[in-house]
C-alpha cells in the first residue's frame, strides 16, 4: 500500500509542477512532499529525478534566466534573494539536497543558482553602495556630473566604491516596495541614476580637478539612465547623458578645471554637442576644449 501511495503522491507532484510551474512552491502540498522527497524518490530512476528538477527550474531558463545572472529579473534570481520568494529559495534547497549524490548539468546548475542567491541575499544584508546619501555639494545637471563622476571613480580611483550596474542590480531594494530592479538588456536603471544624482563628492575632490574627460562609451553610462518620470520604462535607455544648459553653473563647483578633453574618431561640433551657455561660461572662465580624434589633438575652444 505505501508503494501505491508514494506512487500516486509523486504523480501528485509532478501534477502540480506541471500545472503551476513558478507558483508551486506556494501549494502547500507541494511544498510537504519536497519536505519528503528524500523518502519519495528512493526508487525514482536517475531520468525521473533530472526531469523533475528541469521542470523546478523552469523559470530561470532562456534570456532572463541563470546564463544572465548579472540581468537577472526580479522573477527569478534576484527575486529568489528577496523575502517575497523565502519559500521557493527553502523548497530548492531541500531538493538539493535530497539529489545530493547526483552530479549531472541540472543539479549542477541547481547548485549554482541557490548559492547565487545565497551570495546576493549576503550582499544585501552588507552592501557597498549608499543609498542615502544627501551630497553636500549639488550639481545641477546629471549630464557634467557623470562626467565629474567618471574622471573621479575611473581615471583617478579615488572615488569610492567604483559603480557597478551588475553588482548595484544585485543590492538595491526598494525601501516602499521590497522589489528589486527590473533591468534586462534592452533597459536601462533609472534607480541607478539616481543614486549616481545623489552620490556624494566630497569637496577637496572637486577642488583637485584640472581636467575631465568625455567619452560616450565610458563605462559610467552602462545601464544607467538619468531619473526622468516622464518616460516609460520600457522606452528608458543607457548611454551618453548629454551636458544641459545647468552645466554652466556647475562649472563653479570645480574652481581649478582647466581643460576638457574630447575623445572622438570623427569630428566634434562644439555648438551641437554643448549647450551655449555652457560654452560661453568655458570661454569666461578660460576652460579650454581639446579634440583627440584621428591621431590628433586640436583645440576646439
Amino acid at each position: 500500500m505505501s508503494n501505491i501511495f508514494e506512487t500516486l503522491k509523486t504523480n501528485q507532484l509532478f501534477k502540480i509542477l506541471e500545472e503551476e510551474r513558478d507558483d508551486a512552491f506556494e501549494n502547500e502540498e507541494f511544498f510537504q512532499g519536497v519536505k519528503d522527497l528524500h523518502h519519495l524518490s528512493k526508487n525514482w530512476t536517475l531520468d525521473k529525478k533530472t526531469r523533475f528538477i528541469s521542470s523546478v527550474l523552469f523559470s530561470f531558463e532562456g534570456m532572463n534566466g541563470w546564463f544572465h545572472i548579472s540581468c537577472d529579473g526580479w522573477d527569478s534570481i534576484f527575486g529568489l534573494a528577496g523575502e517575497e520568494h523565502k519559500r521557493k529559495l527553502e523548497g530548492l534547497k531541500l531538493i538539493s539536497t535530497a539529489f545530493s549524490d547526483i552530479d549531472e548539468p541540472v543539479t549542477q546548475r541547481l547548485r549554482y543558482i541557490i548559492s547565487e542567491a545565497e551570495r546576493i541575499k549576503l550582499r544585501r544584508r552588507y552592501p557597498i553602495y549608499n543609498l542615502d546619501q544627501n551630497p553636500k555639494v549639488i550639481f545641477k545637471d546629471f549630464g557634467f556630473k557623470l562626467l565629474v563622476i567618471n574622471h573621479l571613480m575611473y581615471k583617478k580611483k579615488i572615488l569610492r566604491p567604483s559603480f557597478n550596474i551588475a553588482l548595484f542590480a544585485e543590492e538595491y531594494i526598494d525601501k516602499e516596495t521590497g522589489y528589486g530592479i527590473n533591468f534586462d538588456w534592452y533597459r536601462a536603471s533609472e534607480e541607478a541614476g539616481e543614486y549616481l544624482f545623489n552620490l556624494d563628492i566630497p569637496e577637496y575632490l572637486l577642488s583637485d580637478i584640472r581636467e575631465l574627460e568625455l567619452d560616450k562609451d565610458a563605462e559610467i553610462y552602462r545601464g544607467v539612465c538619468a531619473p526622468n518620470p516622464f518616460i516609460p520604462i520600457k522606452y528608458r535607455s543607457d548611454g551618453y547623458v548629454p551636458i544641459g544648459n545647468k552645466a554652466a553653473e556647475d562649472l563653479a563647483l570645480l574652481p581649478n578645471l582647466e581643460e576638457i578633453h574630447i575623445n572622438k574618431e570623427k569630428e566634434f561640433i562644439l555648438e551641437e554637442e554643448f549647450p551655449e551657455s555652457f560654452i560661453k561660461s568655458l570661454r569666461e572662465k578660460d576652460i579650454k576644449v581639446i579634440l583627440h580624434a584621428n591621431s590628433a589633438d586640436k583645440k576646439i575652444l
